[in-house]
């Protein structure tokens, strides 16, 4: 089964994520959301993944991530994946939130699923 990390790790970066745009980030988005929706959801955990790390507050990319990790057969990872965004998507995480997470997921590791 493929892992969301991994999508992540293997695409390249043509440029600094922190050269990108507000624009260029919606772009990235849609050619994401262009991707799963035609079939590609392997691809578009790659780009979702990079632009996680350009916003880690932005619910939709969550959401389409998890989209995308469901599509893979990625079940348990996808229900990790709505859950962090959901908690990311509003107001910055209380340190008692992000504890939360991080024994989250140490518990799906230890059960296999793949992050």
């Amino acid at each position: 089964m493929a892992c969301a990390s991994s999508h992540a790790d293997r695409a390249a970066s043509p440029v600094s994520p922190t050269a990108l745009s507000s624009d260029e980030r919606e772009a990235v988005y849609g050619l994401a959301y262009a991707l799963l929706h035609a079939g590609h959801a392997e691809d578009a955990a790659v780009v979702l993944g990079r632009l996680l790390r350009l916003d880690p507050y932005a619910l939709r990319y969550w959401q389409a991530l998890g989209a995308a990790l469901h599509h893979l057969g990625e079940g348990p990872a996808a229900a990790v994946v709505l859950t962090i965004g959901s908690l990311l998507g509003g107001p910055e995480p209380s340190a008692a939130t992000l504890e939360q997470l991080d024994r989250g997921a140490a518990h799906l590791e230890e059960e296999g699923a793949h992050l």
